[in-house]
């Protein structure tokens, strides 16, 4: 239940400027007064401001975690993948806004329902943790890597997945040792960077 409040928390507030678009537009096809426009306005910045806030805590206030399970994990192939991720958040960013009309039912259902597939669309593509206002707000960048578990016996294959930091890890050397937080499979906040013995030692 917190990871599904998570993703939604996420994504309403990645769209955040789209309702307040979409509030202009129904004051102007309703003309709504203004205590009625003032109680939209309220209660959208209310839920909003509370997505920012989980969202944050979810993604990013792990420096000082005490509940997420944290782990020291080597990485390779490490991936820059903010731009790509930022290219796809604006082209989804303009479908619901593009010809928003509240004059009709119908209008009403297609904006409705086109939110309602970016929100399952971005489940299916595991783009629910790219919130792109709060990368650029809080300065954090999405790598794209495979981690591996060096602590194991036999490790496998690196895994892939998704690692959130404040760093540029694309400078870091080919296969750093970190230390990790789980925010969920595949998507971890990145700690701390060790350098090679201190890892060693530690395992």
């Amino acid at each position: 239940m917190k990871i599904l409040h998570l993703k939604i928390c996420l994504f309403l507030s990645s769209y955040a400027p789209v309702f307040y678009i979409a509030l202009i537009r129904l004051q102007e096809d309703h003309n709504l007064g203004a205590i009625e426009m003032g109680t939209l306005f309220a209660i959208t910045t209310v839920v909003l401001a509370h997505c920012f806030y989980y969202a944050y805590r979810g993604l990013f206030k792990h420096q000082h975690n005490k509940t997420q399970p944290e782990m020291d994990r080597q990485i390779v192939n490490v991936r820059p993948i903010k731009n790509e991720l930022f290219t796809a958040y604006v082209v989804s960013f303009f479908l619901p806004i593009l010809n928003t009309s509240f004059t009709s039912v119908a209008d009403t259902l297609t904006f409705l329902i086109i939110m309602v597939l970016l929100f399952v669309l971005s489940l299916q593509v595991n783009m629910y943790y790219f919130n792109p206002l709060m990368l650029v707000l809080f300065k954090y960048q999405a790598f794209e890597v495979k981690v591996h578990d060096h602590h194991k016996l036999h490790p496998g294959d690196p895994q892939e997945a998704i690692i959130l930091s404040k760093r540029d890890l694309d400078f870091f050397s080919d296969r750093p040792y970190l230390k990790l937080v789980k925010i969920k499979d595949g998507v971890y906040y990145h700690k701390h960077t060790y350098e090679k013995e201190e890892a060693t030692a530690d395992s």
